[in-house]
């Protein structure tokens, strides 16, 4: 009879403490909004601010870079020249849906392009808008599709060879 009673006892106990919950059950949260701090708009953007922020953000810009340049490399490849304006080059993205997102990157304005002369292998495409200011640097798309992460002074000098 008594291993009865101590087994009903600690059912009740166990439902009592069960109801009861703990006290910051109750305690309004709000979710954490955002997701990963390090996930960037896949579309680019101007530099991040942060050495973190903006390592993860040169991969995200970098991988955009190297897709636009494919791109580059088909359009010459299907027309028999070079684009010769942005508005034509975002036409042709435009009419790929897979280029969603270079279509956004573009748009964006983030990035100077070089059209007129059209680039040989050694001459810039592509390159961000503003420099990381912490580092100086940036990234440029050259018209053979190679990706450079320059400092001002070599982006300069790039610049004038051409």
């Amino acid at each position: 009879m008594r291993g009865i009673r101590c087994v009903l006892l600690a059912v009740v106990l166990v439902v009592t403490l069960g109801a009861c919950g703990c006290k910051n059950k109750n305690k309004d949260t709000a979710p954490e909004t955002g997701g990963n701090p390090l996930r960037l708009d896949q579309a680019g953007g101007a530099p991040a601010q942060g050495v973190v922020r903006r390592g993860a953000q040169r991969q995200e810009i970098q991988g955009i870079l190297e897709n636009l340049a494919k791109y580059y490399e088909l359009y010459r490849g299907e027309n028999g020249r070079p684009p010769k304006s942005l508005q034509e080059f975002r036409a042709y993205l435009a009419s790929d849906p897979n280029a969603r997102k270079l279509v956004e990157a573009v748009d964006k304005g983030w990035l100077v392009w070089v059209f007129d002369p059209p680039p040989n292998t050694n001459q810039v495409l592509a390159y961000e808008k503003e420099e990381f200011e912490q580092f100086h640097n940036r990234l440029v798309l050259f018209g053979g599709g190679a990706v450079k992460l320059m400092t001002d002074a070599e982006f300069q000098a790039a610049l004038k060879g051409q």
